[in-house]
């Protein structure tokens, strides 16, 4: 193998990258990994809330230093459109805020330790996938100048972008919600051990506003739209919003950064010969929380396990890397389409029906199933317990009640 030539190439320094790079070196030392990162800087531009599970953390064997710990989450408090609420809390951590940047290093390092090489400014541009058992060609730029490496296998991390996976044949996540996200300082919280988040169609049009305190006086505001700019929304709804305008009279803007949702869940197909798509690309999203962090974490474990096995083997086939595919939606396949179902749902209910429940919810006491049951990232059963718990009737009855009022 020359020095132009590896076993796998990962193309995207982010989570999923650097979680697959990491695991392929578990499986065996002696495989050629190479993660190519087209920024200059790894964690850069932050594209996330960096709100992520404790749970999810121990499933992916993750413990994150705790130097990128801002705060830590027990519960969220939810808003109707007309400012009802209700709140879960439990007496347990629930997640992390971290800072995103300390905690991407981190595992960039951790995928670099285990003997994963790590190019960063080095932008791919063009890929060209063989017949089947041959090597592929990665065309790219590094600082203006062309480059050309080959590889027996590509993980494609890119993110949301999609322009390899395009390329290639691939269908990109088909929902893609635009937000804007801003971090401020001496806002006024109350309670920093809980999130805030805000539904709406005049707040948030096809997600939700949220806002994650990061310390006793900060905090990370979030607006997204699939109806318009979003920096337009974040703008109402810093200005209108009764519950947030009191809070910021003197607060300063720390960073504004934009980027994208996926709400639509898992493309079709994650998978060709000599080729699979992890995290972002492959959309291994939350589709009700626009987390991927340990979804995609979790699938490009499964990636990796296929991967090595792959180099071992010398068989770079579509059959091959189907097994990936077949793998984790076996595993995980349940939990995207539920949760896809849930965002269809939250996404054609008008806001009146959305009060109805929020009134239900809290008359009745399901919050008690939710802390009971609840977990961030593998929201099935919750959600199975709400359906076939004795007040689902209760709750029926409130929707069903809400639609004849916004009808009528």
């Amino acid at each position: 193998m020359n020095k132009n030539s590896c076993d796998i190439i990962i193309i995207g320094a982010g989570p999923s990258g650097c979680i697959a790079a990491r695991e392929i070196k578990k499986y065996n030392k002696k495989i050629n990994v190479l993660i190519l990162e087209e920024h200059s800087n790894i964690g850069e531009p932050m594209q996330c809330a960096g709100l992520i599970s404790i749970d999810g953390f121990k499933k992916l064997g993750i413990n994150p230093p705790k130097e990128c710990i801002l705060n830590i989450i027990y519960g969220a408090r939810f808003y109707s459109p007309s400012n009802k609420s209700f709140s879960i809390k439990v007496d347990k951590p629930m997640a992390y805020v971290i800072d995103r940047r300390i905690f991407d290093k981190y595992l960039a390092e951790q995928a670099i330790k285990s003997g994963v090489k790590l190019k960063l400014g080095h932008k791919v541009s063009k890929i060209i996938v063989p017949h089947e058992n041959e090597y592929v060609k990665i065309h790219g730029t590094k600082n203006n100048e062309k480059f050309e490496i080959s590889s027996k296998i590509v993980l494609d991390a890119e993110g949301i972008k999609g322009n390899i996976l395009r390329q290639c044949g691939f269908q990109p996540p088909s929902k893609i919600i635009p937000a804007i996200q801003i971090e401020m300082e001496n806002i006024k919280i109350n309670d920093k051990e809980i999130v805030e988040l805000y539904f709406g169609r005049n707040i948030s049009p096809g997600f939700f506003a949220y806002l994650i305190p990061t310390s006793k006086n900060s905090a990370r505001i979030e607006a997204a739209s699939n109806n318009g700019n979003p920096y337009n929304y974040l703008v109402k709804f810093l200005k209108t919003h009764r519950g947030i305008n009191e809070r910021i009279k003197n607060a300063n803007i720390v960073e504004v950064i934009g980027g994208g949702i996926i709400t639509s869940g898992p493309v079709k197909k994650t998978h060709s010969n000599n080729m699979m798509l992890i995290g972002d690309s492959a959309g291994h999203v939350k589709a009700t929380t626009g987390g991927g962090v340990i979804m995609g974490g979790l699938c490009s474990k499964i990636a990796a396990k296929i991967a090595a096995q792959s180099i071992l083997q010398d068989n770079f086939s579509s059959k091959m890397m189907h097994q990936y595919e077949k793998l984790w939606r076996k595993k995980y396949g349940n939990e995207f389409f539920t949760m896809n179902m849930v965002r269809t749902l939250i996404d054609s209910i008008p806001d009146p029906i959305i009060d109805e429940l929020f009134d239900t919810i809290d008359k009745y006491k399901i919050t008690k199933i939710i802390e009971s049951y609840g977990d961030m990232d593998f929201q099935s059963e919750v959600i199975k317990r709400v359906i076939f718990s004795k007040k689902m009737p209760l709750l029926l009855v409130s929707l069903i009640f809400g639609l004849f009022k916004h009808i009528f």
